[in-house]
């Protein structure tokens, strides 16, 4: 009976003293010894930074952490933040970066808690950067040739350097039934690769712009002038007058709908 008790009080005392890797699963895969710092990146004003880690504590018992939840002192003021669910899997935890925190580095504190076993809080550090320009994005082939009723195909690359996920929208001065405006998500760290069709209606050298913009903030990321020199077909001469004026002068208004309807004749 006694050296039941020693051994239990032995398994006691050295689970007071040992520590277990922490396994970080986003914005990056790491695993951390308690108390070690991780360096995350760079992350832009008005997006939000998703921490997961996983619940496992590592000890030989494989229990679970009960709950991950930032250390309020350790993070700016009136920055928004939520902490994990009780008892999930992986805890999932999100800070909020306002659009006007100032550029520089931070540092965010996580405590890991079990409420069932006889198992010390342990900590993360995290340290991350705030910076503009953290999306960058290009159009190729932006002049060409095509003839109409042909879709025009444009090369967009979007590169993402920050560690959050960042929601984008692509939109044009052509009007909506040439090209719809779209809406991308790029994930952390990512390149995304996308064609962007335009259908001309009309024939005619037509000069537009794209826009890539955030909807996190709505401010502009890029405007890109681009110019389409639609050649026509003999069906498209006449049928341009129900697809747009973009190319004829107001006199030659008459015969642009004359031709028109000559073309639902043919």
């Amino acid at each position: 009976m006694l050296n039941k008790f020693v051994i239990l009080l032995l398994l006691t005392l050295m689970l007071g003293f040992a520590s277990a890797d922490i396994l970080i699963t986003s914005p990056m895969e790491s695993r951390l010894l308690p108390n070690e710092r991780l360096e995350l990146g760079s992350i832009s004003p008005g997006e939000t930074l998703i921490i997961g880690i996983n619940s496992d504590t590592g000890y030989t018992t494989q229990q679970k952490w009960s709950r991950a939840e930032f250390i309020a002192e350790t993070l700016p003021e009136n920055w928004e933040y939520t902490n994990s669910k009780y008892l999930a899997d992986v805890f999932t935890l999100q800070l909020k970066v306002p659009e006007d925190a100032e550029k520089g580095a931070y540092n965010a504190k996580i405590k890991l808690t079990d409420v069932k076993h006889n198992i010390p809080d342990e900590f993360v550090q995290l340290l991350f950067y705030v910076e503009d320009n953290l999306i960058t994005a290009d159009i190729s082939d932006l002049r060409q040739d095509v003839v109409v009723g042909t879709e025009a195909k444009f090369k967009l690359t979007i590169i993402n350097d920050s560690i959050a996920e960042h929601e984008i929208s692509v939109s044009s001065t052509l009007p909506s039934y040439w090209f719809a405006e779209q809406k991308i998500t790029a994930k952390p760290k990512s390149v995304i690769t996308k064609t962007l069709k335009v259908d001309p209606r009309v024939y005619g050298a037509k000069q537009f712009d794209f826009y890539i913009a955030s909807e996190q903030t709505g401010k502009k990321i890029a405007t890109f002038n681009a110019q389409l020199n639609v050649l026509p077909t003999p069906p498209s001469k006449f049928a341009s007058g129900f697809n747009g004026l973009a190319f004829f002068t107001p006199n030659m208004l008459v015969s642009y709908f004359i031709n028109s309807f000559i073309s639902l004749l043919g």
